[in-house]
């Protein structure tokens, strides 16, 4: 089968060829990751007592994202990351006046200062200021007797790691113009440059921790060196010289296309995935994680529940709630990922909670059918919902409905497309003991329940087709449950649960909870779930360290009807667009 000329072209791209044809004639360079800035600072009183428990929210005037976050018990906040541009800040607290800043500038890469100090009681204030406060120097400061530089929530100090060097060719001539990459295996954080004319380069303010880094220029061989530690104030130096292929090799094309099987002709299965895949910046428990295609940036997005894991001393389930939605974004495929914002996603009330995104592509519109609890809650005994938002960018969504289900206590949504053309909706039922229950839609508004699909007691549902059969995947808090269906109504639960004996990595020492599964355009199929941080990856932390929580993915495996993961095994993964499918109504199954 002949590759479409733009995927051929992205493969091409793709190709790491290690003694044999470097394929980069062409080539376009990954999307850049976004950009990221800060605010941080503490709130007191007009006497200088910290203020707790203050709501600040920091609202970019450019593009109306807004985030939030609540001070700690010395008053002191940190809003990181968020992407550059002018924002208003606006702090409540209760018995204090309102307080406002206004045009307060964040820069990429740096850290705004922002300490306010509220008036007891009284109407609400505003206070208008014409210039962004100084900088805050994290590396020194102290408030209220806690060193933000030690807040779980907060982030480190400035960094000032430096890698840089020189590229050269056999002969000692410099390569203008080769695309430097640098990945921290720590974070999945990607940053690229290209060699200027003397084939020199540079990268600065890193944070502190282990590197990848890789070299491609055309006409020679790749580069690739792993394991580089990047220090405090001490500058790594990294020449390469860059050798010519040889020409009786045999070029491989090490990602699978849609004519070939991972593993044949050749075809390598991609790069290790991060481990852990992703953690949350914001609050640190990265949960129910979608993946989707963004045909814009032409990059891989991830939604995901952003619960607040870092709240102190909170009773009950309160961390569960008052959440938002994540986005992260991987240019490489699905190895690597780079925090992006929180989702742009109108509401009535600011304290509301969002659960658990399913995202499909109709039509060149993103469709979002989100969980939606209207509060923030210390128990789990409040009314819940499915809303239909729609989008073009998969950044700023417009709410349409509430999907018209069974009961007031449904939560979890997976949508897939029928053979018919209509749709189908899985959710988890609360009112019936968590059972899996299905609706169907000629139009993806008006929905008719139609009953239930498992009667296993699961949350999470994901459906999607692969190695000629339909498969549904819920999580009954005991690794993830497997069905197997041919009409995508009668299902078989498969004997063992995907997930269910902790795995032997650090940070995936748990079972596996609430998955995801893209069919990506290769044929290939890959399981995104999330891990509490308990037994030996909870040791030293506080008590609380538990409501933590990272991404993680593993390749799926089919045989004899039955699907298999080896969690401790790299996950060599590459994902090529289109997803198959689940993700978008113009692809086909696999």
């Amino acid at each position: 089968m002949e590759l479409p000329r733009k995927l051929r072209e992205k493969t091409e791209f793709a190709v790491l060829i290690v003694g044999a044809l470097a394929l980069l004639a062409g080539l376009s360079p990954l999307a850049q990751p976004f950009p990221a800035g800060s605010i941080q600072g503490a709130v007191s009183d007009t006497v200088g007592k910290p203020i707790a428990k203050a709501l600040v929210t920091a609202t970019n005037t450019n593009t109306g994202v807004q985030t939030r976050r609540q001070t700690n018990a010395s008053g002191a906040y940190s809003i990181s990351p968020i992407q550059p541009g002018p924002y208003n800040v606006e702090v409540v607290a209760d018995g204090y006046q309102r307080l406002l800043q206004e045009n307060v500038n964040v820069a990429d890469n740096k850290v705004t200062g922002l300490s306010m100090k509220l008036t007891p009681g009284g109407a609400p204030v505003t206070v208008s200021v014409t210039n962004a406060p100084p900088t805050l120097d994290l590396a020194h400061s102290n408030i209220g007797g806690d060193s933000i530089a030690n807040e779980l929530y907060t982030t480190l100090p400035p960094a000032d790691g430096t890698i840089q060097g020189k590229i050269i060719g056999p002969k000692g001539a410099s390569i203008a113009n080769a695309l430097v990459t640098i990945v921290n295996t720590n974070t999945g954080t990607q940053n690229q440059t290209h060699a200027d004319t003397w084939g020199t380069y540079s990268f600065h303010q890193l944070p502190y921790g282990p590197y990848i880094i890789e070299v491609a220029a055309n006409g020679y061989v790749r580069l690739l060196q792993e394991n580089i530690a990047v220090a405090p104030s001490v500058p790594v130096r990294l020449d390469f010289i860059l050798t010519l292929p040889d020409p009786t090799a045999k070029a491989k094309i090490p990602y699978p296309t849609l004519d070939e099987k991972p593993g044949q002709n050749g075809a390598s299965l991609g790069i290790p995935a991060a481990v852990p895949l992703f953690r949350d910046p914001a609050h640190d428990g990265a949960a129910d994680p979608v993946v989707v295609w963004n045909r814009e940036r032409e990059t891989w997005w991830m939604l995901y529940t952003n619960r607040r894991a870092d709240l102190d001393g909170r009773g009950g389930v309160e961390w569960v709630h008052g959440t938002h939605i994540g986005i992260a974004e991987s240019a490489d495929g699905g190895a690597h990922w780079k925090y992006v914002s929180e989702a742009d996603i109108p509401l009535p009330a600011p304290d509301y909670t969002l659960w658990a995104p399913e995202v499909i592509d109709v039509d060149g519109t993103y469709h979002m059918f989100l969980t939606v609890v209207p509060g923030t809650f210390t128990d789990w005994n409040h009314p819940r919902h499915i809303l239909h938002l729609t989008s073009k960018d998969l950044l700023h969504w417009k709410p349409l409905e509430n999907a018209n289900l069974e009961s007031e206590r449904t939560i979890d949504a997976c949508v897939f497309k029928l053979p018919d053309g209509h749709w189908r909706l899985w959710y988890k039922n609360e009112a019936d003991s968590s059972k899996v229950y299905f609706s169907d839609s000629p139009d993806l508004v008006h929905w008719t329940p139609k009953g239930i699909a498992t009667t296993n007691h699961g949350e999470g549902p994901v459906v999607f087709q692969w190695h000629d059969a339909y498969w549904l995947i819920n999580d009954p808090h005991s690794g993830l449950a497997v069905f197997r269906s041919d009409d995508l109504t009668n299902w078989k639960q498969q004997p063992d649960n995907l997930l269910r004996v902790p795995g032997t990595q650090p940070t995936d020492r748990a079972i596996g909870n609430h998955a995801d599964v893209v069919v990506d355009g290769s044929g290939r199929a890959w399981l995104f779930y999330f891990t509490h941080q308990g037994g030996p990856d909870a040791e030293g932390h506080d008590p609380g360290w538990s409501r933590r929580s990272f991404l993680h993915v593993t390749e799926l495996h089919e045989k004899d009807g039955i699907l298999t993961v080896d969690r401790n095994a790299p996950a060599y993964i590459h994902m090529l667009p289109p997803p198959k499918n689940k993700k978008s109504d113009v692809a086909t199954a696999w």
